[in-house]
């Protein structure tokens, strides 16, 4: 039962916060480097609580891989002025099996069967959407992921 609860807690944190996020840059009211910035400094304030509950503590790399999550973030929403609603979509997608391998090749993780097959569908389905959509189908929401001035 406090896997679901936090399963949920988690899902609706994180749609709370894509709707937030999507309000406060498309708005023009701050620019992604802020944006950035405040998302990660209220998560860790959030977080710090929890994780003195956590009887191990981090890894020691876990502090480069933070900047490497911040500037991760700074990247996206510079490219979000950049593409429609549909190819963002399409490329958040991708996430997972970059983070799988990502973590095969600097983490020294293993590489399984499940992760390839998994990994094969996901790009599959990004491949099959873009190749669609290069076919020559109308998008429905063409308009940029963010406007200009965010």
């Amino acid at each position: 039962m406090a896997v679901f609860l936090a399963t949920s807690f988690t899902l609706i944190a994180f749609a709370a916060n894509s709707i937030l996020c999507r309000l406060a840059l498309g708005g023009e009211v701050i620019d992604p480097v802020s944006c950035t910035t405040l998302r990660l400094i209220s998560g860790a304030v959030i977080l710090f609580p929890v994780s003195r509950m956590v009887k191990e503590p981090g890894a020691a790399g876990e502090k480069k891989w933070k900047w490497g999550t911040g500037l991760g973030y700074v990247l996206w929403y510079r490219a979000l002025r950049r593409i429609t609603t549909t190819q963002a979509a399409i490329v958040q997608l991708l996430v997972p099996v970059l983070a799988a391998f990502g973590g095969i090749i600097f983490l020294s993780e293993t590489l399984s069967l499940r992760l390839l097959v998994a990994s094969s569908l996901i790009l599959g389905g990004v491949a099959g959407a873009v190749l669609k959509r290069s076919a020559g189908t109308k998008d429905l929401h063409a308009e940029p992921a963010m406007h200009e001035g965010a």
